[in-house]
């Protein structure tokens, strides 16, 4: 009988000890992209995000807005169909189709009214009033070549239009610029420089500069660590609506740093931020309510938290609600989705996940058995210090890996290794277009991070890149076009086919299943495709991979017409892939 070892102590990660290195990563107001973008409409607003919606803090002269008649000060509540946060209202503006008009509803002091507004290439919008000194337009060309939308990649380009914009004293950009300075990006880095225009940001007011030079004095990065005045800075921000500002005062209370403790309060800032789309506030929240920590314990209620924050591609929330599942905790035992979940954090590197996945496949649970799989993700869990994985390397099949499962394990773990530290995160651009409602970018950017991966491909990151390209092709209206490359490869995979029902050479089914992936790379959103590479590898005799696919096709396709049928086949390729 194979030893099984319980995950229910193991499983869970909590967020203290994350703390600093979350902020950092949720603080940045531009991710950099890796590739040109093609332009989207927009407006030609700038925002904050607020409560009951988005605040317009500027309007770009000559724009769709201005002529509309949309002026500074106006809370955005509603864009088309849509009635949500800023987040939900900027992801509805972007998918409007160039040139046709939208509803947008706002409030102009207690006044609800309403304008039709038709949105226009931003590229030539932001060149256009940039050139003509808008300040406004300065700063949004400048995020334009920072992340290379619509325009060529070019971070320095990028800051210089920042601190155009700031030379006139425009809050936003001034932040910008800042935060240029302070990480080193498209300038030197100079903390000291960063700190004076973000300073200079925060004093008029701009809620992102309060939240980000309230976390300098908390952490002491680049200031004289003082947290009471990090607090203070916090709180200025919060008081604005900032989900940052209130997620970070939440966790001041949280922790009594800086201020005295008071848990009710902290899960009033969380709540503040959470119902903002804010994913950290969310997983604190989260862990509130599983540990009754200033709320009545409810499990449920957290896992439901939880699972907003881990659809956000938060890696810690991914794996508690992975351990909800496995262990059957707030949710219905079910260890297949708690694999799942574990899996999305691992292929982040959160070192607890990494750790649960290694149990998974070792007991078998939710995955097959898997003891090469089992080693790779407890030997990098355990070089990140996580002392449950150091200990499940000393199980026993683990003590009794031979020396070439061993080197295997081994040779995979390094793979991972250079993938994640060759491009450190690759869907950190692709997850920040998707959160900010610029589907075709996100599309871009998952591509490029699917196609940048190692050979062989990590599966698990393959998977929940694909997953998310599929996500984000549902919400585009046009789809994209099927490239002609992918074609050609799918047409050297049927004349593969053809050869080897001619002469039953194995090769030619080997050499379809290699076309195919190559088409699947190039354009991983065809459904086609996928139902195409299932068939190849089922006479291949590959049915774990076979059923592997399948299920990709039916991601691809949900609303497939035989999908009943295929999903029947996948069962019994699973089936068939357990006996090998």
């Amino acid at each position: 009988m194979r030893e099984r070892i319980c995950m229910l102590c193991q499983g869970f990660s909590f967020s203290a000890c994350l703390w600093s290195l979350a902020l950092f990563l949720a603080l940045q107001p531009f991710a950099v992209a890796q590739q040109a973008q093609t332009g989207q409409g927009v407006i030609g607003i700038s925002i904050q995000g607020k409560p009951q919606g988005m605040l317009v803090t500027d309007v770009i002269p000559g724009g769709p807005a201005d002529h509309a008649g949309l002026r500074q000060g106006d809370i955005i509540i509603q864009a088309g169909d849509v009635r949500g946060n800023a987040t939900e209202l900027t992801e509805r503006i972007y998918k409007q189709p160039v040139g046709v008009p939208l509803k947008i509803t706002f409030l102009r002091g207690e006044t609800q009214m309403s304008v039709d507004v038709s949105t226009v290439d931003r590229v030539s919008l932001y060149k256009r009033a940039a050139s003509e000194g808008s300040p406004a337009a300065q700063a949004a060309l400048g995020d334009l070549y920072v992340r290379g939308y619509g325009v060529t990649k070019d971070i320095a380009q990028g800051v210089g239009w920042y601190r155009k914009g700031a030379e006139q004293g425009y809050a936003e950009a001034e932040y910008k610029l800042g935060w240029a300075y302070f990480h080193g990006q498209g300038v030197a880095k100079d903390q000291a420089e960063g700190g004076r225009w973000i300073r200079k940001a925060a004093e008029q007011g701009n809620a992102a500069a309060e939240a980000d030079l309230g976390l300098a004095y908390f952490t002491g990065e680049g200031l004289a660590k003082d947290q009471a005045e990090g607090v203070r800075w916090f709180r200025k921000a919060a008081e604005q609506g900032d989900a940052s500002g209130e997620n970070r005062l939440g966790f001041a209370y949280d922790a009594g740093q800086g201020i005295h403790k008071d848990l009710a309060e902290s899960i009033r800032w969380y709540r503040k931020a959470a119902d903002q789309g804010e994913a950290m506030a969310q997983y604190s929240l989260g862990l509130a309510y599983v540990n009754g920590q200033g709320v009545s314990k409810d499990v449920a209620e957290g896992v439901r938290w939880y699972r907003k924050a881990a659809e956000q591609g938060y890696a810690d929330a991914e794996n508690n609600l992975g351990s909800a599942y496995y262990n059957g905790s707030g949710v219905p035992k079910d260890a297949a989705e708690g694999v799942h979940w574990y899996r999305k954090a691992a292929e982040q590197g959160e070192a607890v996940a990494e750790s649960n996945l290694g149990l998974a496949y070792y007991n078998g649970s939710g995955v097959p058995v898997d003891d090469i799989y089992a080693y790779m993700w407890f030997s990098l869990a355990a070089e990140q210090g996580n002392e449950n994985a150091k200990k499940n390397l000393k199980l026993d099949r683990m003590k009794r890996l031979g020396a070439s499962e061993r080197a295997e394990a081994e040779r995979r773990a390094s793979s991972w290794k250079a993938y994640l530290n060759r491009t450190t995160n690759p869907d950190a651009s692709g997850i920040a277009a998707e959160q900010s409602g610029r589907p075709r970018e996100a599309l871009d950017d998952y591509i490029q991070a699917l196609q940048s991966m190692p050979e062989p491909t990590p599966p698990d990151a393959d998977r929940r890149i694909r997953e998310r390209i599929m996500k984000v092709v549902a919400q585009l209206n046009p789809p994209p076009a099927l490239p002609q490359d992918a074609i050609r490869h799918a047409a050297y995979a049927q004349a593969a086919v053809e050869e080897a029902q001619k002469d039953g050479n194995p090769s030619h089914l080997t050499d379809a299943v290699n076309e195919l992936q190559s088409s699947l790379r190039i354009a991983p959103w065809w459904a086609e495709g996928y139902f195409n590479l299932g068939s190849a590898l089922k006479k291949a005799q590959r049915p774990g991979e076979a059923a592997q696919a399948l299920e990709l096709y039916l991601l691809a396709d949900p609303n497939a017409q035989n999908a009943q049928d295929i999903q029947m086949e996948i069962y019994k390729l699973q089936y068939q892939g357990k006996q090998q």
